[in-house]
């Protein structure tokens, strides 16, 4: 019944409802009368002036509908359904003014979630308003109106809660989780989340907990099968450009509650929406917006105690690093080496540490490029926290877990000098820990501390350059496998087939040679663990230069002779000019070889070197050499001191490197005081007989010339025993000698030089 002082909106409104008789009878649909509905939105349309009005009413009526239904009254029920039909059709059809209506909206639509929030059907209409206004809304009363935001917030938080339901009927906990997700996808494609950077923290804060919650409880098979086809095809065009469609294009989603007696939702379908709107989240945000999207997700993880979650955690993180914008893909990683550097003092890393190590190592290793990376700054980080770690416990179960994360920073080249930066860093703290004697001095246990803080180095710098080789054999992989016809694809396959594929600079001799005087600690497993980097680096990384022109007949290096004699000579001009790094860093090689094979010392301290087993050797027999060939060993030493310390360093202060000359030409002048002294192991010399095979083998012109004045020199040595009654002496003397005949079998049999392999084989 209309009344005389009625206003036109509230009876235009009114007109929209059934009798209250009809009220009952209006199920399933519970729609508004068509005509009049029209007519409202006719109206409103036309006067927005009349759509605050409208919207007041609207929230009036539905508030007592509301507390009605609560209390049963299946009567205010429907007339609650019929209400937020009404708020739907306006917002949709007023969308060019949906600001007028936004407060009444969105206070109806949390109003309705408070009473009523285990009622699907109406939850499922309430949503369907919601996404509308998500939909059309530019987001500029969020934040601006606190009404509007504090009620915005509350309902979103009430859709977050549907979307993690625990009901213990797997298929209305299902439904009860999808509509959650679809009032949840609404928000995350509205300019509501993204309008204004302090609202965003504290709306994703909301939004992360439910997606983690769904994406821990799906398998990884099912989340990557999933994943691809969620990448592969957006879930609708709309959703995926809404911010670049004007507001009269854009179409809202109609949310519906499954049909009772149809097959209920699956977990699949839960999941897949649930990265669905994962998806749409990590896509539209920027590097701040990441920062926060990490931060909530780790405050959800650690809500949930899900640290010990190794496979999901990292699934995460590589799924942020490759769905983000290609050129914000590096604030993950970022985020991830900045919380994990935040808590260095912890005297044990829990769980979480070691997790967000691996997160990181993940993205790192993924084939994702994350263009924007400073790999430096990555590195700094990481190995400051690598000694801090190691000088606190040197049995850190953190410490392998950060060595991972530095050599996976290798997977991927940004710029040509990367990996030699990375290498030259590390080798300068590996330089500033070899030369201060112990990371924590003065500390009990410091010599410990060095040790482990050494080999902990070595494993990350070997690690690093490991990586960074099998990326490279990967792309020349793919180079081969990809089969085209323009000119570039066809000159990558050429360089792929003809040799190293060089995307970045090889780590080059004068940065290496600042940890040759690893080969002399005086800790055997540092001496051991050097002596394997160093064998890789020769076989696999140092510049060649020309020096390794072996043929498919057995590697003989002769067989290279058979070039052109302009190309031979630019070539050993090359190897054989004086101010050559590679030449310079293998005469130290040879030298500290020496030193490790006849000092009485080894390392910067007089202390006791370490070896796998107690060394019984009598220390009171020394050798001493005839007096005819000493001025020529006083020579040859002297031209081995002037191997070790006649370059400048790149990547160590000159004080540092002038203790260690000062070393080594004290070591160099206690060698020939006799082998039975000597602090080497049998196992140093197995070390030694492999790096001067591998040097030969590799380098056969400048290991030659390099190497054949040390043989000499040690020949010398081992041949100036005045007794062999020590058994000791005999020992050491036979494993020189030893070393001395198969390196010249590996100088033979690399030359294809039979007499002198026969020769050598004879004196074995």
């Amino acid at each position: 019944m209309h009344h005389l002082f009625t206003p036109n909106h509230v009876q235009l409104l009114n007109s929209c409802y059934p009798p209250a008789s009809a009220l009952l009878t209006a199920s399933p649909d519970y729609s508004p009368n068509s005509q009049e509905l029209s007519r409202l939105t006719y109206f409103a349309s036309n006067h927005p002036a009349k759509l605050t009005k409208v919207g007041s009413e609207i929230e009036k009526k539905l508030r007592h509908e509301a507390r009605k239904a609560r209390a049963g009254n299946i009567r205010a029920r429907a007339s609650l359904l019929i209400s937020l039909a009404i708020l739907r059709a306006l917002a949709t059809e007023c969308r060019r003014d949906i600001a007028l209506i936004s407060p009444s909206l969105v206070a109806c639509v949390d109003a309705t979630m408070e009473a009523l929030p285990t009622d699907l059907e109406v939850v499922a209409r309430a949503a369907s308003v919601f996404t509308s206004w998500t939909t059309y809304t530019d987001g500029h009363l969020v934040g601006t109106d606190s009404t509007l935001t504090k009620d915005y917030l509350s309902a979103l938080s009430r859709f977050a809660a549907l979307s993690r339901s625990t009901l213990a009927d797997h298929e209305v906990r299902n439904r009860t989780r999808l509509i959650g997700f679809a009032a949840l996808s609404g928000a995350l494609n509205s300019e509501a989340l993204y309008h204004d950077p302090a609202q965003f923290k504290s709306q994703v804060s909301t939004i992360m907990r439910p997606l983690l919650v769904t994406l821990f409880e799906t398998e990884i098979d099912v989340l990557d099968e999933q994943a691809a086809a969620v990448k592969g095809a957006p879930s609708s065009p709309y959703l995926a450009e809404f911010r670049s469609r004007p507001t009269i294009e854009r179409r809202a989603a109609s949310i519906h509650i499954h049909i009772d007696g149809d097959n209920g939702p699956s977990i699949a379908d839960v999941s897949n929406a649930s990265l669905r709107a994962f998806y749409t989240l990590v896509g539209h945000a920027n590097s701040a917006q990441l920062g926060f999207i990490m931060h909530s997700a780790f405050d959800s993880i650690n809500d949930a105690q899900d640290w010990n979650d190794f496979s999901h955690c990292c699934w995460l993180s590589h799924k942020m690093s490759e769905w983000a914008q290609y050129q914000y893909r590096y604030a993950v990683p970022t985020w991830l080496v900045e919380r994990l550097c935040r808590h260095q003092d912890i005297p044990s890393p829990v769980t979480y540490h070691v997790t967000v190590a691996e997160m990181a190592t993940t993205v790192f290793n993924s084939p994702i490029p994350l263009v924007n990376l400073s790999t430096s700054d990555i590195a700094t980080n990481l190995i400051a926290l690598l000694l801090r770690r190691v000088e606190s416990d040197t049995d850190d179960p953190l410490a392998p877990a950060v060595i991972s994360c530095i050599a996976s920073l290798g997977r991927h080249v940004y710029y040509s000098d990367q990996i030699q930066d990375l290498t030259g860093e590390i080798i300068n703290r590996i330089s500033a820990v070899e030369a201060r004697g112990a990371i924590s001095l003065g500390k009990a246990g410091s010599a410990r501390g060095r040790t482990h803080a050494v080999r902990c180095l070595l494993a990350a710098l070997i690690g690093l350059i490991q990586t960074a080789a099998r990326s490279e054999v990967l792309e020349k992989t793919d180079a081969n496998e990809s089969a085209g016809s323009t000119p570039a694809q066809t000159f990558k396959q050429e360089v792929a087939g003809n040799g190293r594929v060089s995307r970045r600079t090889p780590i080059t001799p004068d940065i290496w040679q600042d940890t040759v005087g690893l080969l002399c600690d005086n800790d055997y497993t540092v001496r051991s663990d050097y002596a394997n980097a160093l064998i890789f680096y020769l076989a696999e990384e140092m510049p060649k230069n020309g020096d390794n022109h072996s043929t498919e007949d057995n590697g003989k290096w002769s067989k290279g002779l058979a070039e052109g004699p302009l190309s031979h000579a630019l070539k050993l001009n090359i190897l054989l000019h004086a101010g050559n790094t590679g030449t310079k860093f293998l005469h130290a090689v040879h030298a500290y070889i020496y030193i490790l094979a006849t000092s009485s010392h080894l390392g910067l301290t007089s202390s006791p070197t370490t070896s796998p087993s107690h060394s019984t050797l009598d220390e009171s027999s020394q050798l001493r050499a005839p007096s005819q060939n000493a001025g020529e060993e006083e020579n040859q030493e002297h031209d081995l001191q002037i191997q070790v310390n006649g370059r400048p360093s790149f990547s160590i202060s000159q004080k540092p490197r002038g203790r260690k000359a000062s070393v080594v030409q004290r070591l160099l002048a206690e060698s020939p005081l006799g082998l039975a002294s000597a602090s080497a192991c049998s196992a140093d010399y197995a070390v030694i007989l492999n790096v001067l095979t591998t040097v030969h083998e590799e380098f056969p012109v400048r290991g030659l010339l390099t190497g054949v004045p040390m043989l000499n020199t040690l020949d010398a040595l081992v041949s100036s025993v005045d007794s062999l009654d020590d058994v000791a002496t005999i020992q050491r003397v036979n494993a020189i000698r030893e070393i001395i005949a198969r390196t010249w079998l590996v100088i033979g049999q690399v030359w294809n030089t039979p007499k002198l392999v026969h020769l050598a084989e004879s004196v074995r």
